[in-house]
């Protein structure tokens, strides 16, 4: 997800100190990526989201926050792992959707707060 803003937006250090505030304990939070520009967001080891922030743009991509999220992501793309996430893990492909859920409500709080 991509928002255009109008507003001059903070720089990551700032932005995840305003998620920390509105989303409180219910998610974790961490800079990202050369330069700390980006903010990785979890709600669990599978469900995340990273934001990054270039000038008046912020990009929004579901994403897990941790090593091992991700790897089982890439499983659980595959064949094998169409069957095999199911049976370790109850929730299945329920992930997508809380990965979507996740995605669209830092979006729609980020989109009002700067436009």
């Amino acid at each position: 997800m991509q928002i255009i803003t109008s507003k001059t937006l903070p720089s990551a250090p700032e932005l995840l100190e305003i998620l920390k505030q509105e989303f409180s304990s219910h998610y974790s939070y961490k800079l990202f990526g050369l330069g700390k520009k980006s903010i990785i967001v979890g709600k669990s080891a599978f469900v995340g989201a990273q934001i990054s922030i270039k000038e008046n743009e912020i990009t929004i991509q579901a994403t897990p926050p941790t090593v091992i999220g991700g790897m089982l992501a890439s499983l659980s793309s595959t064949e094998l792992g169409v069957f095999l996430i199911p049976l370790f893990f109850g929730k299945g492909m329920l992930l997508t959707s809380q990965r979507n859920e996740i995605e669209k409500e830092i979006g729609l709080f980020l989109k009002n707060r700067y436009n």
